[in-house]
């Protein structure tokens, strides 16, 4: 068994990267199992130590990343169902022995089923945001690719023409669109819907542009990533924008082309927010 740590000073993403690489050096199906707990390097020595008596003769690599806390481990050869009873016996072994944060999350994937990188980060969010401490153990099931292409916008915009006009646009690239017409209702819908992408005006009935931010921003439960798609042009309001996290600003009148390779650039680096 490998034993991996990832610096704190390394960026976010070069985690998922490492994930990656080690599931596809897997030979035939793969079995992971994502563990939130704060540990230390004596601590995973130990614990390596249980996962080589419990997983057997299978090869299975053990990864840390210090900064998000996220324990990763992979077992080749290992189904679903094995993976989910090997879960289990971590579960009970970290609730015994260590603070265990969160949930467990288990999941097997097929050599030609293996996951992409933004679908391990949607695994991650799952198991940081929505599991309370250590009561629950998830199966993950992998999303086909029609799913995986069903990802949700929000348009916050009281521009009904403008909202309805991409709001078209963007159900004809796949998303699911959604829309709200002012700050109130933006912020009520983004709770609900927990989009991936928030595209929004800043000039908004209500509650300004700024006060939804900072409020969608604050949220702990919300992984949204926001796109400002404004009239307004003053380079305050960009800048202050960008200070609140907003991860882009595109003026009116934009390019739909443009806006659908920001979009998907957005979407692709969705992965470096959740971990």
């Amino acid at each position: 068994m490998k034993l991996s740590l990832v610096g704190k000073s390394e960026v976010k993403s070069t985690h998922i990267t490492t994930i990656m690489n080690a599931i596809y050096s897997c030979y035939g199906s793969c079995g992971l199992i994502l563990i939130v707990c704060d540990v230390k390097r004596k601590q995973l020595k130990v614990l390596k130590k249980f996962l080589v008596k419990e997983a057997g003769t299978r090869q299975t690599r053990l990864l840390y990343d210090v900064s998000s806390k996220v324990i990763t481990i992979l077992i080749e050869g290992m189904a679903l169902s094995t993976t989910h009873w090997l879960g289990l016996a971590v579960k009970s072994y970290m609730m015994n022995n260590y603070r265990l944060e969160k949930g467990v999350l288990v999941a097997s994937f097929s050599q030609a089923q293996y996951p992409q990188a933004r679908e391990i980060g949607k695994m991650v969010r799952q198991l940081k945001v929505e599991v309370d401490a250590g009561d629950s153990l998830i199966v993950y099931k992998a999303q086909s690719i029609q799913d995986e292409k069903e990802r949700t916008v929000l348009i916050i915009d009281d521009d009904i023409v403008a909202g309805d006009f991409l709001k078209v646009q963007l159900e004809s690239q796949g998303y699911q669109v959604h829309q709200a017409y002012d700050g109130v209702q933006g912020i009520s819908s983004c709770e609900e819907l927990s989009p991936d992408v928030v595209i929004m005006e800043l000039n908004l009935p209500a509650l300004d542009g700024f006060q939804v931010i900072r409020n969608i921003q604050d949220n702990d439960a919300l992984g949204s990533q926001i796109i400002v798609l404004s009239e307004q042009r003053l380079e305050k309001d960009v800048t202050a924008c960008l200070n609140l996290g907003v991860t882009e600003y595109i003026t009116k009148p934009y390019s739909p082309v443009e806006l659908e390779q920001i979009l998907n650039k957005v979407l692709d680096e969705t992965i470096d927010e959740v971990i």
